[in-house]
């Protein structure tokens, strides 16, 4: 299996853009004004990626929520799981559940996070390291794309995926899960699935 990843930055967009898509902030039948707050471009570049994806498919873009909150794509063999952060926007599509997460530091990072984020092994495992900043992403998008993929969230609290214990990063498989991390443009990606795959990062406006 692939997971085909979009991506792309509000930045790389004008104003005009999240107007007139600003349609699709609209759910369940309610209308949201438009702000141009950057949580609020991030939502429509999200759907955006979405909408086009499913016209790219001939697929009608019908999304509906699981008892869990997650979203789907009715009637629909194609999943699909969002991720943004500082104005970065990443949406990964496949034939099986995934779960997505991406982040990237805007500044410095503080050691004061941790104790809401990693177990004790992987405090230990990442403090002093060469690369902390970039490993304690990796981790956090890792436990990240387990809750997402289970449909829990932060409500299933990011200390109960442990990573710990293992060696190799970039392609794994624990507890009957298969996880995948990258470096995305200036931050971390992690992608997790019940079935081995194989990840194609495209830009939104190269797919």
């Amino acid at each position: 299996m692939t997971v085909k990843v979009l991506f792309a930055e509000i930045s790389d967009y004008p104003r005009s853009f999240f107007e007139e898509n600003a349609f699709l902030l609209d759910e369940c039948g309610e209308t949201v004004g438009f702000n141009s707050s950057e949580a609020q471009k991030e939502t429509i570049l999200g759907r955006k990626i979405v909408f086009d994806r499913c016209l790219y498919e001939g697929i009608a873009c019908s999304i509906i929520k699981g008892d869990n909150g997650k979203p789907y794509l009715k009637n629909s063999s194609l999943f699909f799981n969002v991720s943004h952060s500082n104005g970065f926007v990443a949406v990964g599509f496949a034939r099986n559940e995934i779960g997505l997460d991406y982040e990237r530091l805007t500044g410095a990072l503080h050691r004061s996070v941790y104790g809401r984020v990693l177990s004790d092994g992987e405090r230990k495992l990442i403090e002093g390291s060469e690369n902390e900043s970039e490993e304690f992403l990796r981790l956090w998008t890792l436990k990240e794309a387990a809750l997402k993929f289970s449909g829990e969230g932060l409500s299933g609290g990011l200390k109960s995926a442990d990573f710990s214990k293992i060696i190799r990063f970039d392609h794994f498989n624990k507890d009957d899960l298969f996880f995948v991390s990258s470096a995305l443009k200036s931050g971390m990606i992690s992608i997790c699935s019940d079935s081995d795959f194989s990840a194609e990062y495209i830009h939104y406006d190269k797919q």
